[in-house]
């Protein structure tokens, strides 16, 4: 490492990670004008979506590119190991940008109440809360999902296990996700009928 180029360690992957911010809020910009188009022309879409488990979707691919499925099921260990960090960061980079800029723009353009922000939040917490359990950040001495599966693979080389936990993540994100949705969407219905029957 003390040989490489300078650039490489720093210009070029500032380069790269500034590019996938770009991209993420790029395709973000677009998706929320699409958002934008179908809420208009359908009110009441806004608070059905709501349902969705976008929020499991978006951090279990992201469980994905910081977990071994995708080092192992996709064969990236063949690529060099800086080729590697940079397509992991920038892709985790693409996925996080693309979402928040969809939620900023979407909560400009249609305010929600107070609890309905809070009960999004939570969500959002939720999912984040299981990945950071089951990958573990910075914890090699503890006894996490991820390193369960490390261990498993580096013995028995079987990746149909990455598999399996990946969807029990993923599951398990959906479930954290959907149901506090419900109330979330429940919030927001009774706030539009509170608002269509006040007078004017």
């Amino acid at each position: 490492m003390d040989h490489l180029p300078f650039s490489y360690i720093t210009l070029y992957p500032l380069i790269f990670w500034l590019a996938s911010l770009v991209v993420g809020g790029g395709l973000g910009w677009l998706a929320a004008l699409l958002l934008r188009l179908i809420f208009k022309a359908w009110p009441v879409g806004r608070n059905v979506l709501m349902l969705l488990p976008w929020r499991a979707v978006i951090f279990a691919l992201l469980w994905m590119l910081w977990s071994p499925l995708f080092y192992y099921a996709f064969h990236i260990r063949d690529l060099p190991a800086a080729t590697y960090d940079f397509f992991q960061i920038g892709a985790s980079l693409v996925l996080l940008t693309f979402i928040l800029t969809i939620a900023v723009l979407v909560r400009h353009w249609f305010p929600s109440t107070l609890g309905v922000r809070l009960v999004s939040e939570a969500r959002t917490l939720l999912v984040v809360a299981i990945m950071v359990a089951t990958i573990g950040i910075g914890t090699n001495p503890s006894v996490n999902f991820i390193r369960v599966i490390r261990m498993y693979i580096a013995s028995h080389f079987d990746k149909s296990l990455v598999w399996q936990g990946w969807l029990a993540v993923f599951l398990m994100m959906s479930l954290f996700d959907f149901l506090p949705g419900v109330i979330e969407m429940g919030l927001a219905l009774a706030a539009d009928r509170k608002k269509s029957a006040a007078p004017a």
